[in-house]
Parts: C-alpha cells; structure tokens; sequence
C-alpha cells in the first residue's frame, strides 16, 4: 500500500539518502531543508565564483598573516566546502497539505525577503504596524503579499499553476538562531542567497502610501521609460509632487537606513541584466496602502525600476534634491555601474584589476549595524571576496581598522592616502586616519596584491618602505605673485559658471564672496604652474587633465571642459611672460602643440569653481636636482601649530604610492622621533613583535632613524614613474622599513 504524500511528503527515490527534510510548521506550512543535490543547483554559480577568485582570497589572507596576524586570525577562506555544509532551509506554504514536489523532490527557485527586524525597544510610526502572524515575524497583510508573489515565471503579472513550489526565505524562519555556528555559516553565504533567488521582496512595514499616491504611481509606471517631458505633461504637477513623497517615504525607511538590508539589496544586484527583467526578477517593494480602516491593513507592491525612475523624475521638485541627507543620497549610487563589482573580471587574481573594497564600505558604514564588526561580512560579501570573517566587534574604530587593513592586504592603496585634522590623544595615536571630509564612493580601481611596500602593521604603527624628499621646500610669497596682476589685473580673479545640460540639475556658480576668499589660492597655483616655464606648465596640464579634467569635469550633466575663449587675452598675455623660457625649453605634451592653447586651458582650469580642492591654501614648491619643480598641496596636519613650521619637518612617500592619483594625500610629512621617544617606542616594538614578527632589527636601513611621528600629508602635483627609485633619481631615495606612529 502506497504511503499518503499528505503524511509522507518524502517519497522514495534512487538516492534515498539526499532528500529533503520537511517539518510542519502549522496548517498549510512547511519548513523543507533541501537536499544536498538541490542545494548544489541553486548554488552553482557561487561554487566557481569561490573557485574562480580563490587566488585572490590566498594573497589577501597571506598579506594578512604577515602584515598583522592578530586581524588575520578572523578571517578563513571561503570554499565550496564551506558553501555547501551550511544547512539551507526554505518555507512552503501549500493548501494541498503537503509540498508538492515535482518528480525529482527539488525546490527549483525560492523568494527572499527584506525587511526590519522587531527588537525591543524599537520605535515604529504610530500607526503603521500590526503584530507579526507567527511563526512569520511580520504582519498577515505582508504574509499574504509575499504569498502572492510566488511563481511568476513570464512577463505577466499573473502568477502560474506552480506557485505553490516556490520556496521563500526568511532568515529568522530558516536560521536557527540560537545555534551561534549555524548563523556564522549562514552570513558567510548571505550574499549568494540573496543573489542565487528569483526576486528579491522587500517589505516596508512603517510606509503608508495615501489613495492619492497610490494612483499617482499606477499612473506612472505606464509614463516609466517615457522622457521627463512626456511625464511631467501625463502626470501634472500633483503628480509629480506624490511621486516625490513616495520616493522620501522610501528613503526615510527604517530599512533604508539599515547595513543588512542593504548588503541584502546589493547582493541581489540590481545593476545586472537579469534584475532588469520587470516582472520576473526585478526587486518588489510591499508597503501599507491606507486604508479606511484603523484595524485592518491591506499592501501595495511595485517594483524598484518603477520607484528608481520616479525618483528621478521628481528628484529636482521643489528642492528635494538639495534637502536630501547624503547618507540617504548614496543609497540611490547601489545601481551604478561605475561603483558596482558587475565589470570585475570573472577570474582575480594577482595582478587583476577590480573594483574598489573601500567605496562598498563607504556605503555601508553610513547605514547602521547592532553589531559593528558586521559591516566587514557585509563589505566583503558586496565585493565578491573568497572570505569570511568571525570577530565579534562592538568597537567602530577597530572595525575601521580592520577594514583597512583588509583593503591593503588585497591590494587597494586607499587608506595610506587618508588623514585627519584631528589632534592626537596619548592613547589614540594611531597612524590610520578616517579621510579628511568623510567616506567617498568613487574610490579608484585596484590591481590584486599590488601593495609591496608594507612589512607590519599594528593599530599604532605602520612599517613599511619610503621615498625621501631631500629638497628644501620653497614658499610662495606675495611679493612672487606680482606676474599673476599681468595676467589678472582685476581681483579678485571671476570664477566661471558651470552650466548643466539639464535644466534640473543646479549650476556650479561662486559667489564675491567666494571669489575674493579664492583670489589668493588662484595667484599662487598660478605661480606655481608657472615656475619653470612652458616645458613644466606642459606636464602640469597633462597631470590635470588626466587626474581631474576627464575623470571629473567631463560628466553627462554638464558640456565638456573646453577653453574660456573669453580668457583668450590672458593666455596671450601669459605666453608673453613665458615666452623667452618656452623658447628653450622642449615641450612634453604630445596633445597640445600650441602652447597657447595649452594655457588657455590652464587658465579655465584656475578659475573653473569645480577646481577648488586642487586649489588648495599653503601650495608650496620642492626642486630637485635637476632645478625643476613640483607642487606640493592640500597639507593636513593633526597640530594647527605645524602649518607654521612645514620647512622643520621631512617629506616622504610610501612607495606604494608612486603610482596613485596625483591629486591625492601621498607625500607623508613626518618629525623624526627624539631619542627618548626611540627608547619608549623601541619597547613597544619589541612587544609587538612577538605577537606580529613585526620591525625587524636585521633590514634596518641606512639612514640614522627609522621612527618617525606622523605630522600630516598632502598632494604632489607630479608624476613620478617607478617606485624602484633610487638615489640618482631627482627628488626622492628609498629607505625600506620606515616605522611611522600617530
């Protein structure tokens, strides 16, 4: 006599021994850990990608166990060993009785859900929240969005006869949460869930959408893919104004807010091809449509590519661009191309270029974590990297500090470029400093294990290779600035207006006030530009263009940087002045033949008001041996009192950073430690060593100290070519194992 599916959902088969596992969970529901073999077909893809990137995983982990072994000891190498011994569990929901499962008992696509967790003591909008349908930790009116969501397979909205096989996750149901392992294991493969699933839900329990905003969205997702012209004509004003206040309702979302509901929007790639398939795969919000009854709730759904053209078609709306908190403002930066791993190579390894670790966390630190140590799984999750991470961490400086050291032992530069204003304490002294201004999202790319310089590092100190400047540094004075009054005689000097190609986007403009505070900053980098002539104003362009011009300026919002013709007689009366030193100098530039167009461009550059931060105050000039010149910029000191004192202090560049944006905080100003601060720190270092193998006694090198205090850095207008530089080389000569404190 056959068994009854309804009371033995597992049927036999020819491998008797992987079958899922089914535990009733009330009337109609079903938990199913799915069998070994269904599991390794979700997951195929991650498999190889953990394959393909294992020899990235190697070098970081490597760098880490070398460079600081007490950060290291956290992290372990993601396999496809890993991936597959972590139990997987999925929720069925069928009338039936039973799951329904095809022939070969497998779950062939699952749902995953987004959404806030309900701590104690969490404050919701009064209102908006009706008490969760156990053992859902949400509300029956999102129970049965979600239900409805399930088996849509085609681009009609209407869902098929097999929507009772789709599984849907949801961590708090398929975790066991008590089992402190298991929830390890399962965050080190949240991003492959959220990745691996059909379509992401994203629940939105405190969002009430009014009966007018409703119908402005219904209106609007007919308008989505038309121009801004044809929407704003179809939807009127009011129209305009509710799509607005859906998309703040959205922004000002306790989930909007939160690092893992965005590690679980990000993992979901929505940057991709397949995510743009509206109906099958694109990501669906639920929220609460009002309704006219205080006790009883009902949902509205609509998906992330209607909600992400809306909001840029009502973004500029009465200043709602403008009012809009950066913090939220970067959410909207997860789907572009330009910061996403979508065109990372498919195989890392040592010399790949991939896309930035420190932009990822950038995001990711401005949302907030009950747990700190959580936004290292949540960054290296998003960036694809073949490692987990166990710490447990509530402290947000350590968790910087192992984020950065994790970015440097992949390859990424970044961090030896930041530094901070702020004064020193005796028991905060670190060397690493959070960038001056706050986290960026447009960090540059980076080439796998590219960092070589660097031998130790602990929280305190960095150990690692430098190149001395051993010029003095020369001053711009006022009385130096009397050729830039030929050039402009008029002050102060006018800024440019930057016009955008969309009405909508506001122009880059200064006010007098700007311009009379900027007047001096523009006749010193004027000067300096000038300094050694057409020869050096050829190069100085060629660094600009290069690192700021096209990277920067040349954007789709506003019309290519081109010469001001209005400044023509400026440059005219300029080559005049250069003239006599043009004519025995042999130009570098192989795209400006005309040196007065060259210095056309240059002076658009100075006063262009998207300039201002290579602008900088106390620009400063180094010669080398060969009598030419460099701009040194931008100095950040920890001590205001230093900025009086910069002569006193030795420059240096970690060679790592030879090659790095010139515009960036590379040269370190640094104060050569007293004998008795090299006896305090000499004790410091042999404890650390034990623990790190860290400043060994045996590569010291030849100079007189290799301890030094960190002063601040700044910018060196200037390309340098090989960090193999040695003494002959103009500037500059190496000295290995340099140890750098706070």
């Amino acid at each position: 006599m056959s068994a009854d599916p309804r009371v033995h959902p597992r049927v036999p088969s020819s491998n008797e021994d992987d079958m899922p596992i089914i535990r009733s969970l009330g009337d109609s529901l079903f938990e199913v850990t799915i069998s070994r073999q269904n599991y390794t077909n979700f997951f195929a893809d991650s498999v190889q990608n953990f394959s393909n990137n294992r020899e990235e995983a190697e070098i970081t982990l490597r760098n880490l166990h070398t460079w600081s072994p007490e950060v290291a000891r956290f992290f372990q190498i993601r396999d496809p060993e890993t991936l597959l011994a972590t139990t997987f569990r999925l929720i069925c929901e069928s009338d039936l009785g039973y799951v329904p499962f095809d022939s070969e008992h497998v779950i062939r696509q699952f749902l995953a859900v987004s959404y806030c967790w309900r701590h104690d003591g969490l404050d919701w909008p009064q209102g908006t929240l009706l008490p969760p349908s156990p053992p859902w930790p949400f509300s029956r009116p999102f129970v049965e969005a979600v239900l409805a969501e399930r088996g849509v397979h085609s681009d009609s909205p209407q869902r098929d006869a097999n929507f009772r096989r789709e599984g849907i996750w949801v961590d708090q149901m398929c975790i066991r949460q008590e089992n402190h392992i298991e929830k390890q294991q399962s965050i080190a493969i949240m991003d492959t869930i959220y990745h691996t699933c059909r379509k992401l839900l994203i629940l939105l329990e405190d969002v009430i959408l009014t009966v007018d905003e409703v119908a402005a969205l219904d209106a609007y997702i007919d308008l989505q893919f038309e121009s801004f012209t044809n929407v704003a004509s179809a939807l009127k004003n009011s129209g305009l104004v509710n799509l607005q206040s859906i998309c703040q309702k959205v922004e000002n979302s306790r989930w909007w807010s939160r690092s893992w509901c965005w590690h679980e929007f990000e993992a979901n790639k929505p940057w991709s091809d397949m995510r743009h398939h509206y109906y099958a795969h694109n990501a669906t919000f639920i929220v609460n449509r009002e309704s006219a009854s205080s006790s009883s709730k009902s949902t509205y759904s609509f998906k992330y590519l209607a909600l992400l053209w809306a909001w840029h078609n009502s973004m500029y709306l009465n200043g709602g661009f403008r009012n809009l908190a950066i913090s939220r403002l970067l959410r909207w930066t997860i789907s572009s191309n330009s910061t996403s791993p979508y065109k990372d190579p498919q195989f890392r390894k040592l010399g790949s270029e991939r896309s930035s670790l420190l932009t990822r966390y950038s995001v990711v630190n401005l949302t907030g974590c009950s747990i700190a140590s959580d936004m290292v799984s949540i960054t290296i999750n998003l960036t694809g990297l073949a490692l987990s991470y166990t710490a447990q961490l509530q402290d947000l400086e350590h968790t910087f500090f192992t984020m950065c050291v994790l970015a440097l032992a992949c390859g990424e530069k970044t961090p030896l470029t930041w530094m901070s204003n702020s004064p020193t304490t005796e028991n905060d002294c670190s060397w690493l400093s959070r960038p001056l201004g706050g986290f960026d999202v447009s960090y540059p790319n980076f080439a796998v294990g590219s960092v070589h310089g660097v031998h130790s590092i602990t929280h305190r100190y960095i150990e690692l290779d430098l190149l001395f400047f051993d010029a003095p540094v020369e001053s711009i004075t006022q009385e130096k600035l009397v050729m830039t009054y030929k050039v402009f005689p008029d002050t102060p000097i006018r800024s440019r207006e930057i016009k955008s190609l969309d009405s909508r986007y506001p122009c880059f403009t200064e006010t007098s006030e700007d311009e009379a505070a900027r007047d001096d900053l523009r006749r010193k980098f004027l000067y300096a530009s000038c300094r050694d002539g057409m020869a050096g104003v050829h190069c100085l362009w060629d660094l600009l263009d290069k690192a700021v011009v096209q990277p920067s300026f040349n954007t789709s919002r506003v019309h290519s940087f081109v010469g001001d013709e209005a400044l023509q007689p400026a440059a005219r009366a300029l080559l005049e002045i250069l003239a006599p030193t043009s004519e025995l100098c042999t130009t570098t530039s192989t795209s400006y033949a005309d040196a007065e167009e060259v210095l056309l461009l240059l002076l658009t550059f100075i006063t262009d008001p998207r300039a201002v931060g290579i602008l900088t105050p106390l620009s400063t000039l180094i010669k080398d041996s060969k009598d030419t010149h460099a701009i040194l910029g931008f100095p950040v000191l920890r001590h205001p009192s230093d900025y009086r004192n910069l002569g006193d202090f030795q420059l240096a560049m970690p060679t790592d950073l030879v090659d790095y944006p010139a515009t960036a905080l590379r040269v370190w100003i640094l104060q050569e430690l007293r004998e008795k601060e090299v006896e305090g720190l000499h004790y410091t270092i042999d404890k650390d060593s034990k623990a790190h193998g860290a400043f060994r006694d045996e590569q010291q090198s030849e100079s007189t100290s290799n301890r030094w205090r960190l002063v601040g850095k700044c910018s060196l207008l200037r390309e340098l070519l090989d960090r193999n530089i040695n003494a002959n080389t103009p500037f500059l000569r190496r000295r290995s194992h340099q140890v750098i404190q706070g």
